[in-house]
């Protein structure tokens, strides 16, 4: 079953690849027709840079459907094998993080008509698919018994967690589309600003209520461990700078309506702090016993 789901992450690998790939080559790479122009001499044939052929575009969006499937069978065959949710060590984790945001780019597709915001988060899921093969292991191992006793604790936790990433990396790709559109001019391919802080906007709505949801059940997880309710480390410490980050955009932005470049800056460095918390923590305590947990 674990050799099934190790397969199914592959398959997913691939055809998120496969995804990013047409994507690209549909965003960068220009057709050529042939145009007719009248000289002097005649009527000449005259070949022209055109946008790509849609079928790319379609492809793009069913091969990331299809990696988003493949993704959930490999979720479903792991979490059988270990008898565990699919994120107790960090390359479970971040490939769950990776099909997150896979499913979260389709949504906004679908919702804003944002293709191209859709295609930054692929790009974003396959360095998650490849941070997770080069610097974990996929390898189950025994689990720890705390990750045994408190398994459901622990999917939900994980569950709201993966949530609240999902919308944070939309919240980023948006901000940091807006960003380049502000001072450098609008790409082809990138949604137009209103529509990247539309998506902005919507993302966070979702992804701050579960994160401060997934914080509480990780504190409440913390006490039936240990007896206290939060421990100011590293990782915790800056989950609470992200929240505060977070807690301040929502405020500001979707309460009240802020608008401007300050306000995507703000996306970026929560995110940032997010990234912060989830990587460089995570990485330095892999091998001891909070390694996968967020």
């Amino acid at each position: 079953m674990e050799a099934l789901a190790y397969y199914m992450f592959w398959a997913g690998v691939l055809t998120t690849g496969a995804a990013t790939t047409m994507g690209l080559t549909y965003a960068l790479v220009p057709g050529v027709a042939v145009r007719s122009a009248a000289t002097n001499a005649g009527t000449i044939q005259v070949p022209v840079l055109v946008p790509a052929t849609p079928w790319l575009r379609d492809g793009s969006r069913a091969m990331a459907w299809a990696a988003a499937a493949f993704l959930v069978a490999y979720l479903a065959f792991r979490w059988k094998a270990t008898g565990l949710a699919p994120a107790s060590n960090m390359w479970e984790y971040t490939v769950a993080f990776g099909w997150t945001v896979v499913l979260f780019g389709r949504f906004v597709d679908w919702r804003f008509r944002a293709w191209g915001l859709n295609l930054a988060l692929l790009v974003g899921a396959l360095v998650l698919f490849g941070i997770a093969e080069a610097a974990f292991s996929s390898n189950t191992g025994s689990p720890h018994i705390h990750l045994q006793a408190n398994r459901h604790l622990l999917a939900l936790h994980v569950s709201t967690m993966l949530v609240a990433f999902g919308g944070f990396a939309v919240a980023f790709a948006g901000a940091a589309g807006y960003l380049v559109q502000r001072f450098a001019g609008k790409p082809n391919w990138l949604p137009e600003k209103n529509v990247l802080e539309e998506a902005s906007n919507w993302s966070v709505r979702i992804g701050f209520p579960f994160f401060t949801l997934g914080l509480i059940i990780g504190s409440y997880w913390m006490y039936s461990l240990w007896g206290k309710y939060w421990d100011w480390d590293a990782k915790a410490s800056s989950s609470f700078v992200a929240w505060l980050l977070y807690a301040a955009y929502f405020h500001a932005n979707v309460r009240r309506g802020w608008r401007g470049p300050a306000a995507p800056l703000l996306l970026i460095a929560g995110f940032a702090a997010v990234m912060f918390s989830y990587f460089a923590v995570n990485l330095w305590s892999y091998f001891g016993f909070f390694r996968g947990l967020v």
